[in-house]
């Protein structure tokens, strides 16, 4: 009996999946047009852009206001404490209960 099942399994033809194929032939469904193939890839450069806004800046003629170029230390959120050691909240609350 497993001989015939294994024949059988045998003479049913079965797809090759796609990570399995050869790429020996291009899909029907997968044409490019010429100008696809002419087209050069798109790289992202992010000092371009940069660039591009430090250059606006400069043929604007204004003046710069002065924290407009410092980024993300600007927006750093001042310590409570400034320095000092933390202090308990036993401490506090006592105080506050007073």
């Amino acid at each position: 009996m497993h001989h015939v099942l294994a024949r059988a399994v045998r003479a049913v033809s079965v797809p090759k999946p796609a990570f399995l194929s050869t790429f020996s032939q291009v899909p029907s469904g997968f044409v490019q047009t010429p100008s696809t193939l002419a087209r050069p890839p798109i790289l992202f450069n992010p000092y371009d852009a940069l660039d591009a806004v430090l250059e606006n800046m400069r043929l604007s003629s204004e003046p710069l206001p002065g924290m407009q170029l410092v980024g993300r230390n600007s927006r750093k959120p001042k310590k409570a404490n400034h320095g000092k050691r933390p202090c308990s909240h036993v401490r506090r609350r006592s105080r506050r209960l007073k």
